[in-house]
């Protein structure tokens, strides 16, 4: 039985229905062109960039990348799809059937690719130039990609935890993370962000890859934030790090406070001789997840 995924599709050219990594129908997205905003018609800047010349270029541009995964999806023979029923009982995950593939570095290189087919889909010229606002607009395009992400993730089983990591495990762990992130950032459903939350304090836990648990926070934060805007469901935190590290910034109560904690750090260690926004740097996550309010403006 072959459990079947977009990257399965891929390889289907007969059948473009059934294949989301084909090249997008006209109709995917928006078709509102070119957008003339105030300030484009108002700044010298762009007085000499004929706009719908600058747009077919960058269609075009998108076009050739977008071929270029379509040619890897469909270039790849059988040991690079997912193990049947035959090798692999089937299992399942908060995301779907478990992806699971014959080693952990091809694993990898799947989630790497749905995250490519993510990152592509979200930057169509087309798509509005926030990410935030992206990641929202090409939702249903991602989610497929996504969702595989967290297949691939799910179908990585990690020992009891008095029985020693694999360390080829702990590596795939660790090389899932930013895939993880690209993919969790739209997840809305509360089993999907419990399990994901959960993974990376694991990968922390088991690895020793701090990191994980810095971008779990940042998720969580993010999720939140979003919710209290109206652009996403409520969210509960899920569990705090266990851990203190600068990064995190759970000094204190409040923003401010956290902020002055880590100014206070930075005074000790290398990180004084950095110039850096210390309310943009509570959580590091907020370069994907993050709002126009989050970014303070820069005065001319």
């Amino acid at each position: 039985m072959n459990m079947g995924s977009p990257l399965d599709n891929g390889r289907r050219t007969s059948n473009a229905s059934n294949n989301p990594s084909a090249t997008p129908p006209p109709n995917m997205f928006s078709s509102r062109g070119v957008s003339h905003s105030p300030s484009s018609t108002t700044s010298h800047a762009y007085d000499s960039i004929d706009l719908n010349l600058a747009f077919a270029n960058a269609l075009q541009e998108w076009n050739s990348i977008k071929a270029a995964l379509d040619f890897v999806a469909t270039s790849l023979g059988p040991y690079f799809q997912p193990l049947d029923a035959e090798y692999q009982p089937p299992s399942n995950t908060p995301f779907g059937p478990a992806l699971l593939y014959r080693s952990w570095d091809i694993s990898v290189f799947w989630a790497n690719y749905n995250m490519a087919m993510i990152a592509a889909l979200r930057n169509h010229p087309n798509m509005p130039p926030a990410a935030h606002v992206a990641a929202a607009a090409a939702a249903e395009q991602t989610k497929p990609y996504a969702y595989s992400i967290g297949r691939i993730a799910a179908s990585i089983q990690t020992p009891p935890e008095d029985r020693p990591l694999d360390p080829k495990m702990g590596a795939a762990m660790i090389d899932l993370v930013i895939p993880q992130f690209f993919a969790g950032i739209q997840y809305t459903d509360a089993s999907h962000r419990a399990w994901l939350v959960e993974r990376y304090f694991e990968t922390n836990r088991r690895s020793g890859w701090a990191t994980a648990s810095i971008i779990a926070e940042g998720c969580q934060s993010g999720w939140i934030r979003a919710a209290e805007a109206g652009r996403g469901p409520p969210h509960v935190r899920v569990r705090k790090a266990t851990f203190s590290d600068f990064r995190i910034g759970r000094y204190g109560d409040s923003q401010v406070e956290a902020s002055k904690q880590i100014s206070e750090l930075d005074a000790e260690n290398d990180r004084k001789f950095v110039r850096t926004k210390a309310s943009a740097r509570v959580h590091w996550a907020i370069g994907l997840m993050g709002t126009e309010e989050d970014v303070p403006e820069e005065e001319d």
